[in-house]
Order: structure tokens, then C-alpha cells, then sequence
């Protein structure tokens, strides 16, 4: 029987897909890679390229932010899902998706600071 060799980054990979409400290829869009490498990082034991790296960092900030702002798993998804007028009728999955991760992060300093555009 083959031994499971976890990659000390699949812990961070499987909470941001856990608590953003995201599967593994809208993290794999959303760092700029394709989903077989984000199977390699959770069940094989790779590690993320640097670019990969500073694109998860990025996430776990919105993740952080995400958690301060809402007050629940359901709620987080919900907000995930949804279209925002902020981000062009796009939701922020779909923004996540399409690579901009920064526009989410925009989108929710907007919220916070009671911008509903």
C-alpha cells in the first residue's frame, strides 16, 4: 500500500477551498495553474511553484478578510456566489475564476466601507 505524502502547503490548499465555497479547479483558475497540479499538492506531496505561492498567499488574505467581514461558512459562500455590481455583475467566483483575486479583495473593502455600487 503507497503512503500518502501530504505537501505542507495542502493543509492552506484545503481550507482555502473549504472556506471560500470554491472547488479545486476555481483554485487551480484562480492561482494560474490547472487542477491536476492542485491534486499533486494535496495527495502527492508537490509544492507550489513561487508564482503559485504568492497567488495562495493572496487568497488566504481574502480568505482572512472574508472571515472577519461574515459571520459563517453560509454566509462567505453565499457571497462568493452571488453577482456583484462592484465586480461588473461577475460574481466573485467567477472573478476568483478569471484570475482576479485582487478584484475580490477590492470588492470587499468596498463592503466594509459601505460602498454598494
Amino acid at each position: 500500500m503507497a503512503t500518502l505524502v501530504r505537501s505542507p502547503y495542502a493543509e492552506m490548499v484545503m481550507d482555502l477551498v473549504q472556506k471560500l465555497g470554491i472547488d479545486n479547479d476555481t483554485l487551480a483558475l484562480a492561482v494560474g495553474t490547472d487542477k491536476r497540479t492542485v491534486k499533486r499538492w494535496l495527495e502527492e506531496g508537490h509544492n507550489p511553484q513561487e508564482r503559485h505561492l504568492e497567488r495562495l498567499s493572496a487568497l488566504v488574505v481574502v480568505k482572512d478578510h472574508l472571515l472577519e467581514t461574515f459571520d459563517n461558512d453560509k454566509t462567505i459562500h453565499s457571497w462568493i456566489a452571488r453577482e456583484s455590481r462592484y465586480l461588473g455583475n461577475m460574481s466573485p467566483c467567477n472573478a476568483l475564476r478569471a484570475g482576479r483575486i485582487d478584484r475580490v479583495e477590492g470588492a470587499l473593502v468596498a463592503l466594509d466601507e459601505g460602498t454598494f455600487i
